[in-house]
């Protein structure tokens, strides 16, 4: 069954490009019916009119041996749809449509083996660089199997936070939001000067920072998503009266 999974994924994958001149998508597939699981892998170029790549899998796929990258090609129209067929493959004969919003729809008929079909819904996120989708594997007659698929471009996150911040005592606060197409495995905040910086809240984070003895505190923000890449941006937290340290 983990390869029958690994067709649906290498299908629906090696169609779809975001807006860019070159890209790798990495990500899982997870079959929810038989709990199995696997990596994917696709690479791509990008033109006004064409979009080509190839596709590789990890392991074996319908029991016959990891099988080489599979190579493909779909013409562009002016709004960055498009369609194409590859008939013949190692997963059998592919249909596949995309739309200019992200939206994939794919068949694969004629599958090697005993799958009679498959049909692969997803969509991209093309500003995240980020691609989520559902399948479904039929066989004699009925459904055999379903599951999840999940690849994205790896990059470090952004963090959404102004550069200044002005205060009036010897507290401040200020909001931060991390943009990331990989999940948050952690957020923290640090002032310099013998200030205290606080995080609380769930994306978007409040930081509070207390404790200032100076007219000017940075605070470093740190974001690190589930990739491991890590973003940092320094919040400037000005006291607009600096006489106000001297108040109790």
């Amino acid at each position: 069954m983990k390869t029958k999974i690994r067709s649906l994924i290498a299908a629906a994958l090696c169609f779809a490009a975001p807006h860019a001149i070159a890209a790798t998508y990495t990500g899982t597939w997870k079959n929810t019916t038989f709990k199995t699981t696997g990596a994917l892998k696709m690479q791509f170029t990008i033109t006004k009119t064409n979009v080509t790549g190839s596709l590789d899998l990890d392991g074996p796929v319908f029991g016959a041996g990891d099988p080489p990258a599979i190579p493909f090609t779909m013409k562009r129209k002016a709004d960055g749809s498009g369609s194409f067929k590859i008939a013949g493959t190692s997963l059998g004969d592919l249909a596949v449509s995309y739309k200019p919003d992200g939206a994939l729809d794919m068949a694969i008929t004629n599958v090697p083996g005993f799958i009679d079909d498959a049909s692969f819904n997803g969509r991209f996120d093309l500003k995240l660089e980020k691609f989520a989708a559902v399948y479904q594997i039929n066989a004699s007659g009925s459904l055999l199997a379903e599951g999840v698929a999940e690849a994205h471009v790896r990059k470090a996150p952004t963090i959404k936070a102004p550069k200044t911040v002005k205060i009036s005592g010897k507290s401040g606060g200020v909001t931060a939001k991390v943009i990331t197409n990989s999940g948050i495995k952690s957020f923290t905040a640090k002032a310099n000067a013998g200030a205290k910086a606080t995080v609380s809240g769930n994306n978007p984070y409040q930081i509070t920072v207390t404790k200032i003895t100076k007219p000017n505190t940075l605070v470093t923000l740190e974001a690190t998503n589930g990739d491991g890449f890590k973003k940092t941006k320094v919040v400037k937290f000005i006291l607009n009266n600096p006489t106000a340290l001297l108040l109790e």
